[in-house]
């Protein structure tokens, strides 16, 4: 018997270094959350190469009624029966969450991004009364492969679609049905 305490004694294996990416959406895909970062930060430098605003930035009251960028994981999508086909997401990236309306022209254009995305940008206008504030989507842009790349450790890697794993990870969001 070993001095570990094994029955047996085993080969050593080097496994590679998990990355920080890696580690996060491993917490993610078990408990839906990380002490370490937020996934989403780790796209923060190409998404404000896109003029993408954080969540919290939109609450500024001088970028009411103006256009911006917005992006997050999908927490919840919305269709209240009593809301005439408009959906509502909610969208949270590492500062806060943010509400976007889909109006049921841009959800006929963008069906299949607003079922499936589960990393969407939204580019639309800030409306804001009182106290509630939203984004009103104009163009929705699916970023959930930049997601999946991210927990497969090859985030930032060109990659074909035969290339990211089948067991990625894929974040839920609470949806209608």
């Amino acid at each position: 018997m070993g001095t570990t305490g094994d029955l047996f004694e085993e080969a050593r294996v080097d496994l590679p270094e998990t990355t920080l990416g890696e580690h996060v959406v491993h917490d993610y895909a078990a408990i839906s959350l990380s002490l370490k970062a937020h996934p989403i930060a780790f796209f923060r430098e190409d998404l404000a190469r896109r003029r993408v605003i954080t969540n919290a930035a939109h609450w500024d009251e001088k970028l009411a009624g103006r256009r911006v960028s917005v992006a997050g994981l999908v927490l919840v999508r919305q269709r209240p029966g009593t809301a005439k086909g408009v959906i509502f997401i909610t969208l949270e990236d590492e500062t806060g969450i943010v509400n976007v309306v889909v109006w049921p022209k841009v959800f006929e254009r963008s069906r299949r991004t607003v079922m499936t995305a589960q990393f969407l940008l939204v580019r639309g206008k800030i409306e804001r009364e009182g106290l509630v504030i939203h984004v009103v989507a104009d163009q929705l842009v699916d970023l959930s492969d930049e997601l999946r790349a991210l927990g497969d450790g090859t985030a930032g890697l060109p990659r074909t679609d035969k290339e990211i794993r089948e067991g990625s990870w894929k974040p839920k969001s609470r949806d209608f049905h």
